[in-house]
């Protein structure tokens, strides 16, 4: 899990507090990469992974399994000089991406940019990519800095902090700049800015370097998704409910599903729109309670079909089998990391060599499928203000700990506005810290993905 985010730190969440610059400066070098757009506005980046030949060497000696697993496929021929004397060996991270919410996604830390904007623009029947970023001042991150040293070492007084402060300062003399990277689109690309930050070396290229100046400056990138060699658009994938097809055919083969089970026109459309599957061929397990990981692949699955990006979940080599799903949901902002943090309290059970993360709530999955397609798909069709919660926990079928209720209360009056969800009772209550059956979630996909099933 998270080894989009990982790959990328080094860009810019890696930047942060005393140790910014110092952890790129003790490699001497920049972060290296680059993004490629298609004519659809998606395409494939890489933000190269550093090691010194020395430590490569030391793993493949000493640690081979761990060279294997995690470096023999990725080590590239590019080859460096750092400031710091030493050869570093580039280490290959290209990754595919469906939408510029996967590029946006590197760009989350507050520490060197600020007012993020990207998407896409038609003019006279052609499309472009528009990209804008500030990068904030030298004076601006410094203070910041020594905010970060001031709440790191209480203790410890102006002098030492200001030799902190110095200490630092020569570590990030050893960096040029933090990361360059280059824009490359199908068609021509025009940039705006500091020529320190951004210039185009090439007809179809922008090159970034991204470094701090004395005050903010503000860059732009527009670059032309036509094809210049024979001067088509593609379309993008339009996110649409109309994505989903049927897929499968359900003919009964789930033994422990009766045929009047309440449920079963609805786990029958999940079936049948790829959206779930039974946990063997003649079983669907009803009245088991979904885990949160399952929750997560569901959240992605509709995104995805929504979306229309036919996005690859195959797992690659030393991930677990949820991780692309995982990756992909936090792409899309259906749930920062922070939040899914709290799901389960962040406890993690490792016994089986495999994190599970245990069974998900009610109002833990209201908030879920509430982001996993954009509002428009969750037109009020009633006005419900005032929705009784049962707060039941510490027994079996319930959780102790869960998503704040506040932070899913804006998800749940959604659904509940939408005709999704409806409540256990005549009331409508809705019981918050009651985790949920496999049954209860095909019902609520069914009327995620279908309008008209909506009530």
């Amino acid at each position: 899990m998270n080894r989009l985010k990982k790959m990328l730190c080094g860009i810019l969440v890696a930047c942060m507090m005393c140790g910014l610059l110092a952890g790129c400066g003790s490699d001497g070098i920049p972060e290296t990469g680059y993004v490629h757009f298609n004519t659809s506005g998606g395409g494939v980046w890489n933000m190269y992974g550093w090691m010194t030949q020395d430590e490569l060497d030391w793993y493949k000696e000493n640690a081979i399994d761990s060279y294997q697993q995690y470096y023999a496929d990725k080590v590239t021929d590019l080859r460096v000089v750092g400031n710091d004397g030493k050869t570093y060996v580039a280490l290959d991270n290209e990754e595919n991406f469906s939408n510029v919410q996967s590029i946006l996604y590197a760009f989350e830390n507050d520490y060197l940019l600020e007012n993020i904007s990207a998407g896409m623009t038609t003019e006279n029947g052609q499309n472009y990519m528009n990209i804008s970023f500030t990068v904030k001042s030298q004076p601006e991150f410094d203070a910041r800095i020594e905010k970060e040293i001031a709440e790191q070492y209480p203790h410890i007084g102006p002098v030492e902090v200001a030799d902190q402060q110095a200490a630092d300062a020569r570590a990030n003399k050893l960096v040029t700049s933090f990361a360059e990277f280059d824009f490359t689109f199908p068609g021509e690309v025009t940039v705006s800015g500091n020529s320190n930050i951004v210039k185009r070396t090439g007809t179809n290229t922008a090159h970034i370097t991204l470094d701090l100046q004395d005050k903010k400056e503000t860059i732009t990138i527009k670059g032309s998704l036509t094809d210049n060699g024979n001067g088509t658009v593609t379309p993008p994938a339009q996110g649409s409910l109309d994505n989903f097809k049927k897929v499968n055919t359900y003919n009964g083969q789930f033994t422990d599903v009766p045929a009047n089970a309440w449920y079963k026109k609805d786990m029958a459309t999940a079936y049948e729109l790829g959206l779930v599957s039974g946990t063997s061929a003649n079983s669907f397990n009803p009245n088991g309670q979904l885990s949160i990981t399952e929750a997560m692949v569901l959240a992605a699955r509709v995104r995805s079909i929504y979306n229309g990006d036919n996005h690859d979940f195959t797992a690659k080599a030393g991930e677990y089998w949820f991780d692309p799903y995982f990756d992909y949901a936090f792409e899309q902002g259906i749930i920062n990391e922070g939040t899914f943090h709290l799901l389960n309290g962040g406890f993690t059970n490792m016994s089986s060599g495999t994190p599970d993360y245990g069974p998900i709530t009610r109002s833990s999955m209201a908030y879920l499928f509430a982001s996993a397609l954009p509002d428009t798909c969750y037109p009020a069709i009633k006005n419900v203000t005032n929705i009784p919660y049962d707060k039941t926990d510490g027994k079996p079928g319930y959780a102790t700990w869960c998503l704040p209720i506040e932070l899913c209360d804006s998800a749940i009056y959604k659904l509940y506005n939408a005709g999704i969800l409806n409540g256990e009772d005549s009331k409508g209550t809705m019981s918050v810290y009651k985790y949920i059956t496999r049954a209860e979630v095909v019902t609520i996909l069914s009327r995620v993905v279908d309008i008209d099933s909506r009530k």
